[in-house]
């Protein structure tokens, strides 16, 4: 008894040591890892009981990586895109190749990760089928979109005011932890009111690029709610660039490119949105 409590306690203190160094992912990795190869053995020894739950654990673990590598880009990635993107801004589009190159793979992995964690958690969930590689596609175009236009957008706005535009972040990650808190609270890290509110801040900042489902249910009214809420918002920071911004600059072509690409992608965001839950969203189970 004495034994498994010691072993317990150097594992809670491994684990916590783990997420200090940053490598919570890596941990959960090699978890999986374990699993897979458990599954592996129990099919040699024709234990398919034992194979199909491994299985399972191990496409649980893969989803909650992909959730963990979902808030890394949006809490880290992200805010240095929209950063980097209001440098360029403020200096009048003065674009590097190196830049260019940077920010391009930054947008396309933060879009990967969300259309990664799609796939992982319907991997993880047998009661349901799996998205199509066509469905992840449009997923791709959608969160693109929608993801470059409230980039954008926000950067614009900050390049005007960018304390109120830190304010006006604040607010809306702020409305939407409590909105998650209070009416769609997460069963992940649940364990306690203090656990579950903070993991719900955690989705309040993610909020502010993109949505994610923290449960499974129905999606119209809260897609509704939340998209049309940020498409606002987008009109506010392209309406104060467009007012604010000095005069010289308001005649270049420049101007209007940043106009146009915070408002047009946002919109070609929904029409794929749409797109995909009325063609490719998977309402079946797979058969064979």
């Amino acid at each position: 008894m004495l034994l498994r409590k010691s072993e317990t306690r150097c594992l809670g203190t491994f684990q916590i040591l783990m997420h200090i160094l940053q490598l919570s992912t890596t941990l959960r990795c090699c978890d999986s890892l374990k699993f897979a190869l458990a599954s592996r053995q129990a099919e040699r020894r024709n234990d398919r009981k034992e194979q199909k739950l491994q299985y399972e654990n191990m496409l649980k673990e893969d989803s909650d990586i992909s959730l963990l590598r979902l808030i890394e880009c949006f809490l880290e990635s992200a805010p240095q895109l929209a950063l980097q993107l209001t440098i360029v801004l403020r200096n009048n589009g003065d674009w590097k190749t190196l830049q260019i190159v940077s920010i391009i793979s930054s947008f396309l992995g933060i879009v990967w990760s969300i259309a990664g964690y799609h796939r992982a958690i319907r991997f993880a969930q047998s009661d349901k089928s799996n998205i199509t590689w066509c469905g992840t596609s449009i997923q791709f175009i959608w969160h693109l979109s929608v993801t470059l236009s409230r980039v954008l957008s926000l950067s614009a706005a900050a390049t005007i005011f960018p304390q109120w535009t830190m304010v006006g972040c604040l607010i809306h990650c702020s409305i939407m932890t409590l909105w998650v808190f209070y009416l769609e609270r997460s069963p992940f890290c649940a364990n306690t009111l203090i656990h579950s509110f903070l993991f719900s801040g955690v989705l309040g900042l993610v909020y502010l690029f993109t949505y994610i489902m923290p449960h499974d249910g129905k999606t119209a009214k809260k897609y509704s709610f939340y998209y049309s809420t940020c498409f606002i918002e987008v009109i506010i920071c392209v309406t104060i660039y467009a007012l604010y911004l000095e005069e010289n600059m308001q005649k270049s072509h420049y101007y209007y490119s940043i106009i146009g690409i915070s408002i047009i992608p946002y919109i070609l965001g929904i029409g794929f949105m749409i797109l995909y839950y009325s063609k490719f969203h998977p309402r079946r189970l797979n058969v064979g």
